[in-house]
């Protein structure tokens, strides 16, 4: 056979380590000319700037070529001597393009079925695989210090990959498991105290009740969680196919077990109706060689996402954060014409959004809608669109990109990792506010709901969701957002300031285009005529859109200063090391230091000094619960101390019309406050989450000048909702959201419930009386059941009349002069709207009868 090489005289075979000098020398289909320009500048910055640099994290648009780019710096570490080398992708779609990109450039490569190829252990090859394939308990790459090396490794969509990894350490336990009846047991008495209602609705199977675990019972009984576990992971390994020894499939926890058995009690626990989630605060990172010890990381990120996140998800550092390896050319990517039909007109509301775009069809493109959950998506099935799932979710996108677009895709609570290119997605819906699926952060939302973790973490979602219909340069689509609490959302200037300038800028085109559509609007012309005029103008490729969108983008500068968000998990993650370090006055003093420096509402600080209360349990009870007992009183959502709470009764501070003044004049135009009244009512409806329905009824009592709360996550026991109606007289509020709409009737446990909050009024309001109202779907009361105080109950009629006369009532100051309102005109249309304390005494609700 002949030899080439040694016809080469005196030269060797080298490797070039440039990765534009790689790029030249690959076998790249015919139709792969040479680098884009960003691409060659990011790759020379890269190998001039960056290549010696431990972590670097790449943003770039989408659709400029960040795959390629990831794979030539993989290559070029191996060409250098520095491998094995992987790139890790979000999930199996994303494999896939990563792996027909490297053949389309002649980048050699492997894939992992199994065990891991050779070709990759002996730097042959780039591993393409997911980060599931690393990031689990059971990981073929090895755990400790039985890691396989790995010289570098590129995560694609890292933040994306950062749910992922947090999975690997999350032990999520179905209510119909053994073992979450165990815990639920074991912690029964502790999370009754937490709020005895709430734990009712727990108990009786209700998905959006939840109630976490007070660290210190936690601490106490982790052995007892241990073994229960322990046992459960016995069961799973004995999970043997009967014919061929394979095993079938088990439970995730067989996968995550290694990872947190030794770390038990240094993790967090929240039991729902329908499950319990278990999550370490601080994700063991290091028990991970392959990916803890790499040579060189890559972070490749949009550059619309806040990258604050990777320091606690990723263990990144403030600077690699702060200098990321960027365009120096870098301008906005895609058109998007944000439509918020609600603010056009009234009349724009959901229901007419999903029932217009939701129908059946001929379209010559796609229309894709996002949902936060599949219940959302529901609306939209009985038009006749698809709900795809986890199984069917690639079919349907196929089915787009074929062409296939008389039915209107549905997506449930999936906002990245989904590419819907060009015709595939022309018209993105995105349906309602986004709310997170992880117990531990749906706990952390209700506690800390301004907080700045919180705004960032809404903003990123919402982006990514934004982002899944302009997918390069030269992409367009039409986005319409839809639903009170989202609209309100981006409305904000608050929560705008938590997105990006580019998406800002978006939004803000949004609004303006709102305003302008309202201002235009003819006399003969109908609302819905005026929105699809608009969404023709972007599809129909109309010049004057086309040059208004670019005279708007390129006013903005993309370069954004990182926020405090940043110094905040810096501290978080000092804090929490330093706790699991053995070293608790520390985090304590970090904990301080933050709050002293970056922390001002003070519900918020009442949330590091509840972390500093369980850093502080194991040595020093007393002042822990000291601490926890100062956290309450700042933030009564949070855990109640062991021991030292009080529950201060609800009084009448400020009359009643001057609080009505108050509430209206704080909004800076009528808009803003038509916004949030449309956003409560909207929560007010049969079928939302108890959480969000019970925090609206609160909210209105606010709106409305009634002193307001909710004694039962407030002080842990008690109504759902408490009013103080007049001096002497309040307002006892049950709230059943979330029952079936057909039920036939009231159950011993809900009216038990009621019963129980009447009690605690008794005993907690002695000498004072009551209205009581149970807000449920029926009237009857079973057989079993009964009410020992007077109880009127409110239907779905009943609940409407409230909505449509709190809508009435403030629709009336929509041409009002804030300044000169008077407490004469506010009590004459309380009076004309029947939401004086007098209505909601004897106006509201019917009387129940026995079955």
């Amino acid at each position: 056979m002949v030899d080439f090489a040694k016809r080469l005289g005196k030269r060797e075979l080298s490797k070039p380590v440039d990765p534009i000098a790689i790029y030249d020398t690959l076998d790249r289909a015919s139709d792969k000319g040479e680098l884009r320009p960003v691409q060659a500048e990011v790759l020379q910055a890269w190998n001039t700037d960056y290549r010696k640099r431990r972590d670097v994290i790449l943003k770039l648009h989408t659709g400029q070529g960040k795959t390629l780019i990831g794979l030539l710096v993989l290559q070029a570490k191996l060409n250098e001597g520095i491998g094995p080398a992987v790139y890790l992708c979000p999930n199996n779609y994303l494999i896939e393009q990563t792996c027909l990109q490297a053949r389309q450039f002649g980048i050699r490569h492997c894939v992992a079925v199994g065990d891991l190829p050779s070709d990759f252990l002996d730097s042959k090859a780039i591993l393409i695989t997911s980060v599931q394939k690393l990031f689990n308990g059971r990981s073929k790459f090895g755990l400790r210090n039985q890691s396989t090396k790995v010289g570098c490794i590129v995560l694609d969509d890292c933040h994306a990959c950062i749910d992922s990894i947090r999975d690997a350490f999350s032990v999520k336990l179905d209510a119909k498991d053994t073992a979450y009846r165990q815990i639920l047991d074991l912690f029964r008495n502790a999370l009754e105290e937490q709020g005895a209602g709430t734990f009712s609705d727990l108990s009786s199977g209700e998905p959006s009740a939840l109630i976490p675990v007070p660290y210190w019972e936690w601490r106490a009984k982790c052995s007892e969680v241990t073994n229960i576990l322990q046992k459960k992971v016995a069961e799973e390994s004995q999970k043997i196919a009967p014919e061929g020894g394979k095993r079938v499939q088990r439970d995730d926890i067989w996968f995550i077990w290694p990872l947190i058995k030794d770390v038990i009690k240094e993790c967090f626990c929240v039991i729902a109706g329908d499950g319990l989630e278990i999550i370490p605060y601080l994700s063991p990172l290091d028990q991970f060689g392959s990916y803890y010890k790499a040579d060189h990381r890559v972070f490749m990120s949009a550059t619309v996402t806040d990258d604050s996140f990777l320091i606690k998800g990723l263990r990144l550092d403030s600077e690699t954060i702060t200098n990321p390896l960027v365009s120096k050319n870098e301008r906005w990517s895609g058109e998007k014409m944000i439509l918020i039909p609600s603010l056009i007109h009234q009349s724009l509301d959901r229901g007419l959004i999903v029932k217009e775009f939701g129908t059946t069809r001929a379209r010559n493109c796609g229309v894709v809608a996002l949902t936060p959950s599949f219940a959302g998506g529901k609306d939209w099935e009985k038009y006749g669109a698809i709900i795809a799932d986890t199984t069917t979710i690639g079919a349907q996108i196929e089915r787009l990109k074929g062409g296939r677009f008389e039915q209107p895709l549905v997506i449930a609570n999936r906002y990245d990792g989904i590419d819907l290119p060009d015709d595939t997605c022309r018209i993105l819906i995105f349906d309602s506010r986004p709310y997170a699926e992880s117990l531990a952060h749906r706990y952390e939302e209700q506690c800390r709901p301004n907080s700045e973790i919180t705004a960032t973490r809404l903003a990123r979602i919402i982006e990514q969701g934004l982002g899944r219909s302009v997918r390069g340069q030269k992409d367009y689509c039409v986005i319409i957002l839809i639903g009170a609490e989202l609209v309100r959302a981006v409305h904000s200037q608050t929560s705008r300031k938590y997105f990006s300038l580019q998406t800002r800028a978006q939004i803000e085109m949004g609004l303006e285009i709102a305003d302008m559509a309202r201002e235009d609007m003819g006399q003969n012309e109908t609302p819905s005529a005026v929105l699809h005029g608009l969404i023709n103008k972007c599809l129909g490729r109309d010049d004057a859109w086309k040059a208004f969108y670019i005279e708007k983008m390129d006013s903005i500068h993309l370069q954004r200063p990182a926020g405090k968000v940043l110094d905040i998990f810096k501290a978080e993650l000092a804090a929490e090391l330093a706790f699991q370090a053995g070293d608790p006055s520390e985090s304590v003093r970090v904990m301080q230091k933050l709050i002293d420096t970056d922390i001002r509402d003070e519900e918020e600080k009442a949330w590091y000094l509840q972390e500093m209360a369980r850093y502080l349990w194991d040595s020093s009870k007393s002042e822990s619960n000291r601490l926890q007992l100062e956290a309450h009183k700042k933030n009564r959502y949070l855990l109640s101390p062991r021991s030292g709470m009080q529950v201060a009764r609800l009084v009448i501070s400020q009359k009643r019309v001057e609080k009505i003044l108050k509430w209206i004049t704080s909004f800076a135009s009528y808009e803003q406050l038509d916004l949030l009244v449309q956003d409560i009512i909207a929560r007010l409806e049969f079928g939302v989450k108890a959480e969000r329905f019970e925090q609206a009824f609160k909210e209105l009592g606010d709106a409305l000048g009634f002193e307001s709360e909710r004694p039962d996550k407030e002080w842990k026991a008690g109504p759902d909702n408490l009013w103080a109606l007049e001096d002497s007289h309040h307002l006892i509020v049950e709230c059943k959201s979330e029952v079936d709409l057909n039920r036939s009737e009231i159950n011993k446990t809900e009216t038990g419930q009621m019963n129980n909050a009447c009690a605690w009024f008794k005993n907690n309001y002695a000498g004072g009386s009551s209205t009581n109202l149970m807000i449920i779907p029926t009237s009857k009361v079973g057989k079993a059941g009964g009410f020992s105080e007077s109880v009127k109950i409110i239907k779905r009629h009943e609940l409407a009349k409230l909505g449509w006369n709190v809508k009435a009532f403030f629709a009336a100051f929509q041409q009002a002069d804030f300044k000169s309102l008077s407490e004469a005109t506010v009590q004459k249309l309380l009076e004309s709207h029947k939401l004086t304390a007098g209505n909601f005494k004897n106006d509201y609700g019917v009387q129940p009868h026995q079955l």
